[in-house]
């Protein structure tokens, strides 16, 4: 059998601790442990703009390759730019990543890839039917950043 060992206890809560942290810069406090160590606890409240302002830098990031912006342009009429997958209507459900990846002449490993970073940025929606994947536009969020440009830049 192992050898326990009892925690120290922890001492009570000190008021002249307490106003220490008050006046500690807003959005870090000193945190002492009950081992006399010091660790640093930041409020990720001050950081809740930079995350907001992390999306439209994704967008960007999407937009800024030249392969994306074609999927994006062809997704706008999918009708004109590729042939019905299966019986599926690809104004309503989207397009199969197997006639993006013929349209863009790559391997589909790459074009996967393409449309991930798309997604994670908000710009396209999947819908998957049994063992396909399925990528639309989403339009709503393309006028979101249009008026987000136009209003701010």
């Amino acid at each position: 059998m192992l050898p326990t060992k009892s925690l120290p206890s922890v001492p009570a809560v000190n008021t002249a601790w307490q106003e220490k942290q008050k006046a500690a810069p807003r959005g870090r406090r000193n945190i002492e442990s009950f081992n006399g160590t010091q660790t640093t606890h930041v409020d990720i409240s001050l950081f809740i703009d930079i995350m907001i302002c992390m999306e439209p830098i994704e967008v960007f990031k999407a937009l800024s390759n030249e392969s994306r912006l074609q999927i994006l342009q062809w997704l706008k009429e999918p009708d004109r730019h590729f042939t019905p997958h299966e019986g599926i209507d690809m104004n309503t459900t989207g397009v199969c990543v197997s006639q993006i990846t013929d349209k863009l002449k790559m391997t589909q490993s790459t074009a996967s890839q393409y449309l991930s970073i798309l997604l994670r940025a908000g710009l396209i929606t999947t819908e998957r039917i049994g063992k396909y994947t399925y990528y639309k536009r989403d339009e709503n969020a393309i006028k979101k950043i249009a008026e987000i440009l136009e209003k701010n830049i």
